[in-house]
């Protein structure tokens, strides 16, 4: 083995010798960091690491397919809980998060990660989501509405698509610095509104520059709901049409309110219902993820499976 002295000459000897070579090298990274932002440095996963993450959208309105799946989520006391908006039937005020939320999906706030819709901010300023689930160290932000954690090998980012996702947004700076840091090799994330959808809302733009983001940082998984169905797509782009480099979209409005019909069918869309209330159960190990929707009994019976691989750019 060289000793440091020794191995500072055989630098110094290979810059003075082959001088073009290293300059070009040099200049091929300031392009690819110039191009791409901050490169994101993966550290390895502890191989025997995994988790379980359960959750819908689109969830409380003091009915009866709400409490069912809550009890779905009940029956899974080792999941951390994740919504994807729209807690609390019709306007997210105290009142239905009192009345609405709390009897079906409340008894497990100790473990849930939520993020809002629209209906949450038809009370000003989603006070009453605010005021309902408070921050969390570790589990979830209210101030700002939008935060990250690591649930066994994976980075998970709940975001808040009511609120600018723009680029050079305050949000998106917040994702871009986590993901160029976070040192994960898995990443997925949630939020309200999604890029591309079958169902009767049909493709929301405001997050496709953060879906973009989190593509091009090799980002994994994205779970939505807004629209009231279950929907799982292929590998897409923030353009909404398949690419095989792309990120896997879920849409599981299906947390207990009315559900609805189909819109225009997206590129990329592999799995369509709009019958059937459920969760979405997944475990997330340290390479990849595999995952099934389950139907609350006796409000349907469609079922689905998925699996995928973790990404490394």
């Amino acid at each position: 083995m060289m000793r440091e002295s020794e191995t500072m000459r055989a630098a110094s000897r290979l810059l003075l010798s082959y001088p073009i070579v290293c300059l070009l090298a040099a200049l091929a990274a300031v392009v690819v960091l110039g191009v791409l932002g901050p490169i994101k440095v993966v550290q390895a996963a502890d191989v025997t690491t995994s988790a379980r993450l359960v959750g819908a959208g689109d969830i409380a309105t003091n009915g009866s397919a709400d409490t069912a799946t809550g009890n779905l989520i009940e029956a899974r006391p080792d999941a951390r809980v994740f919504t994807a908006g729209d807690n609390a039937y019709p306007n997210g005020s105290a009142s239905n998060f009192t009345n609405n939320y709390e009897p079906a999906w409340g008894p497990f706030k100790n473990r849930t990660s939520p993020s809002p819709g629209n209906h949450d901010y038809y009370t000003s300023g989603a006070s009453g989501y605010k005021n309902y689930f408070g921050s969390v160290a570790g589990l979830r932000s209210v101030n700002p509405t939008y935060y990250a954690y690591t649930l066994g090998a994976w980075r998970v980012y709940a975001l808040d698509s009511n609120i600018s996702m723009a680029v050079g947004s305050p949000q998106y700076n917040f994702v871009q610095n986590d993901l160029a840091t976070d040192g994960a090799l898995c990443e997925l994330a949630y939020w309200h509104h999604p890029i591309a959808s079958s169902g009767e809302h049909g493709n929301v733009e405001i997050a496709r520059p953060i879906f973009a983001l989190f593509d091009a940082q090799g980002g994994d998984l994205v779970l939505n709901g807004h629209d009231h169905n279950y929907e799982r797509f292929t590998k897409i782009n923030s353009s909404g049409q398949i690419s095989a480099d792309g990120v896997r979209q879920i849409i599981v409005g299906t947390g207990g309110t009315r559900l609805r019909g189909e819109g225009f069918v997206q590129p990329g869309s592999e799995v369509r219902n709009f019958d059937t209330h459920g969760i979405v159960d997944i475990t997330l190990d340290s390479t990849g993820y595999s995952g099934t929707f389950v139907p609350a009994p006796g409000f349907g019976s469609f079922t689905d499976s998925f699996s995928g691989t973790c990404g490394t750019t």
